[in-house]
């Protein structure tokens, strides 16, 4: 999901950059209101599922592609300087467990 909406940043930064200027010029947005009661389908894992999924060899997320993505936003020279700061993300997704 996450590396989904990696994928679509460029688009959702265009749309909200499109409801600011339309703010700015003094344009409604629209919307769409949600019935509560539809509202409510979406769930957080217990870390008993977690531990669960991640037996079955699932892995919800997967570090490199999110660490490229910042790599490259903020180090755009792709020198030294994104190198160094890959092996401090890398290191510590490392360190939190995430990546082996």
């Amino acid at each position: 999901m996450l590396e989904n909406m990696i994928r679509h940043r460029r688009a959702g930064a265009a749309l909200m950059h499109e409801a600011v200027v339309q703010t700015l010029e003094g344009e409604r947005l629209l919307s769409v209101p949600q019935p509560a009661a539809e509202a409510r389908y979406y769930t957080h894992a217990t870390p008993e599922e977690m531990a669960a999924i991640r037996a079955k060899g699932i892995w919800l997320f997967r570090a490199e592609p999110v660490i490229g993505t910042l790599v490259r936003t903020f180090c755009a020279d792709g020198g030294s300087a994104a190198r160094a700061a890959h092996k401090v993300l890398r290191d510590a997704v490392v360190g939190a467990g995430i990546l082996p």
